[in-house]
């Protein structure tokens, strides 16, 4: 992963929101980590970042990529361990597949 794609993951992670966009904005690709790993949703979702949920989702995130860094766990999986229904709410009206298994 190049460092634009561990800049993006990074914040994500730390829901900087106003970074994220300025990121996707200068071309960064929107599903980094996307060899199996978790990806800029992944974290943003897992740590309830409702912005950063909405930029990536936005930018047209794979919504439906799958972690194997989490048991193949998709975005919509961590944002309900997270317990952050905004963020559930965002991936469902995206078109998160609510049956989705791991």
């Amino acid at each position: 992963m190049d460092q634009k794609a561990v800049a993006l993951l990074k914040a994500a992670a730390n829901g900087e929101h106003n970074l994220v966009s300025q990121l996707l904005a200068s071309g960064v690709p929107v599903n980094g980590g996307s060899d199996g790993s978790r990806t800029p949703l992944h974290v943003a979702a897992l740590a309830g970042h409702e912005g950063v949920v909405a930029a990536l989702l936005e930018a047209r995130v794979q919504i439906e990529a799958v972690s194997s860094d989490d048991g193949d766990k998709r975005a919509l999986h961590l944002a309900c361990r997270s317990g952050c229904g905004c963020v559930v709410g965002l991936l469902l009206q995206a078109g998160a597949d609510i049956e989705a298994r791991e």
